[in-house]
């Protein structure tokens, strides 16, 4: 679904000691970012970024987005949070050639994690690679509501436990399991991946509308027995 928000989260940071399960194939972490973003530009993607921080894989991604040459006005979000008495926003190396391709986006909350776990709502899908907790806790959001996930498991860290929850739930196919949880980076794993991307849209699309009808099928039910509760009363009460 082309023109959709993908949210991107993760890091792949060799000077921390707090993944679980730790990182693996790292000297790729970065290449494979780029070529993600790259794929996602390609595939008509919009993106949410929160940070240019080298640390994390969203500069590596926004450079591979830019670098596809495809990359339309507005396309790159940069969410970030209210500073009392000034606006801080991220600044990537890109801007300075290409400002049309990025939107800044202040929230109005000063809170660093109310502004990024809001954010999530406005996605139509989550990048996940590498990361920790905050990567860990966005997985857990993105299952809870039905938001459709790549998971790179490749590059270990949080993605790696959120891919397991994935396959667990049947959210993968096998093509996409094998492809998001490949032992080793392949060049041309992230075309494929971003080209799945949009099967597993379409089933978390359709567990939303089931869960919906589900819902207001319980209410009706709810509300019925509570009629028919309040008649009966009314008649023992008569008689």
């Amino acid at each position: 679904m082309a023109d959709s928000l993908i949210a991107i989260v993760g890091s792949v940071d060799v000077t921390r000691y707090d993944y679980d399960p730790p990182l693996r194939n790292v000297d790729l972490g970065k290449q494979a970012a780029e070529k993600l973003g790259h794929e996602l530009a390609l595939a008509g993607y919009r993106i949410i970024v929160y940070t240019s921080n080298p640390a994390f894989i969203e500069a590596d991604v926004v450079r591979g987005y830019i670098n596809s040459g495809v990359a339309k006005p507005k396309s790159i979000q940069i969410r970030f949070p209210q500073v009392i008495g000034r606006e801080q926003v991220p600044l990537f190396d890109e801007q300075h050639k290409h400002e049309q391709l990025f939107e800044p986006m202040a929230d109005t909350h000063l809170n660093w994690q109310v502004c990024f776990y809001q954010s999530l709502k406005d996605a139509q899908g989550i990048l996940l690679l590498g990361g920790a907790s905050a990567a860990f806790l966005t997985g857990l959001v993105a299952l809870m509501y039905h938001i459709p996930l790549i998971a790179i498991a490749t590059f270990g860290g949080s993605a790696q436990t959120v891919w397991s929850l994935c396959a667990a739930e049947g959210l993968l196919s096998d093509e996409e399991r094998n492809l998001m949880g490949s032992p080793a980076w392949s060049g041309n794993a992230a075309r494929g991946i971003c080209v799945k991307r949009d099967r597993q849209a379409s089933v978390r699309y359709s567990e939303r509308v089931n869960s919906r009808k589900s819902s207001f099928s319980l209410r009706r039910t709810d509300r019925h027995h509570g009629i028919v509760g309040q008649e009966r009363c009314h008649f023992q009460c008569d008689s």
